[in-house]
């Protein structure tokens, strides 16, 4: 990710690092984009934050049904040593893999939401599921939770604000967010060139869910 953004700097990008509110119109082809204690205007703003992403406010967003899949993951910081390549448990829902911290016990899925206190129910789920594939585990080192944006209907949401032409949807990958980033972007791009599309987007827009 940082060599993506220092690639996008050394071609005349500008990274502003903020904090975003909401999104207006700043008229019939432009948004205006509000910070704290400060806005700009652009011609296209792309919505791409994940599981808070229609936490934005504004009346150029859709309502959707944005949730999030919790994930859950403990660090065994001195057990690395003990695999040599990532190992999924398919009857636990978790993955080991070994990373130059440790070794790593990931997954589960929690529905709820963002504002929910971690459950410590989860890691103890996920620590007692990663000694019985590895009893030779040693002390259980940090943990954290983090949040897959999930639609109802598995697919993301790529395409144009039905409010406003400017405002692009990019979010709700699930698990492959990262995965999928690349096409994403891809496409991204040709929406807002108005270029013919690499896929279809149409089983990806918002208007599926606005009645």
């Amino acid at each position: 990710v940082s060599q993506l953004a220092n690639r996008f700097a050394e071609d005349g990008g500008e990274i502003v690092c903020d904090r975003v509110q909401s999104i207006e119109p700043a008229g019939l082809d432009q948004v205006r984009v509000g910070m704290p204690g400060n806005s700009r205007v652009f011609n296209n703003a792309v919505i791409a934050a994940g599981a808070w992403s229609t936490r934005i406010e504004g009346s150029v967003m859709d309502r959707l049904p944005l949730d999030t899949e919790r994930g859950y993951h403990v660090m065994f910081p001195d057990d690395a040593p003990l695999l040599t390549r990532p190992v999924g448990l398919a009857d636990a829902g978790l993955y080991l893999s070994p990373l130059g911290g440790g070794l790593r016990a990931a997954g589960t899925v929690e529905l709820a939401g963002l504002d929910a206190k971690p459950n410590p129910r989860r890691l103890d789920y996920i620590e007692n599921a990663a000694r019985r594939a590895l009893p030779a585990l040693s002390r259980r080192g940090d943990t954290w939770l983090g949040f897959r944006p999930t639609l109802p209907d598995s697919l993301p949401v790529i395409g144009r604000s039905s409010k406003h032409p400017s405002v692009i949807y990019a979010f709700g990958h699930h698990h492959i967010g990262l995965t999928l980033g690349g096409i994403t972007g891809k496409l991204v791009q040709q929406i807002i060139d108005r270029e013919d599309p690499i896929v279809d987007p149409t089983p990806y827009a918002a208007q599926r869910f606005l009645s």
